[in-house]
């Protein structure tokens, strides 16, 4: 959930209850293949993750469509009412500030705000912050592709996450 962090060994193995020797074998498959990047201060070893990694951007979506609020939206899909894209943002995948001019999901579409709510106290709760957000109708979403309003244009083109709908749709 926070890419730009460095981790050592002993604390993914205690944050995953796992052994160390099980933990030391993956770290390198993965230093090895390139996803993950390693860095020595002093006798201890950090692992962070290789954003030119070439599946990063991949790896990432699948990531937050398992935890966090990718997850909780992506259980309540059916329950969100008439919602066309979930999307997250750019600012959301890199854990960047957000606020309402910069959100971290997007909905489209006229979702069951009660339900959609609810998904969001979730998260907020299970990512400890806040979590912005803004809906545009189908309409709006149009008039807003057209003008290249800053916000789509973005979203268009920058890394994105769907939890609702495809790529193929949204960028067109």
């Amino acid at each position: 959930m926070n890419p730009r962090d460095k981790f050592h060994m002993r604390r993914i193995a205690r944050d995953i209850n796992e052994q160390i020797n099980a933990v030391r074998r993956e770290l390198m498959s993965m230093e090895k293949s390139g996803f993950l990047i390693s860095q020595k201060d002093g006798i201890k070893k950090y692992y962070t993750v290789n954003p030119s990694f070439p599946f990063f951007n991949e790896f990432r979506s699948m990531f937050v469509k398992t935890f966090g609020l990718g997850y909780f939206l992506f259980e309540e899909r059916k329950n969100l009412g008439n919602v066309k894209y979930a999307i997250l943002s750019h600012t959301y995948l890199n854990r960047e500030t957000s606020d309402q001019d910069n959100p971290d999901l997007l909905i489209v579409g006229e979702p069951d705000m009660h339900e959609l709510e609810k998904a969001l106290k979730k998260a907020e709760e299970a990512e400890k912050r806040s979590i912005f957000y803004m809906i545009l109708s189908e309409k709006d979403l149009e008039s807003a592709k057209k003008r290249n309003d800053p916000l789509v244009y973005s979203l268009r083109v920058l890394p994105r996450s769907m939890v609702i709908g495809t790529d193929e749709e949204f960028v067109v």
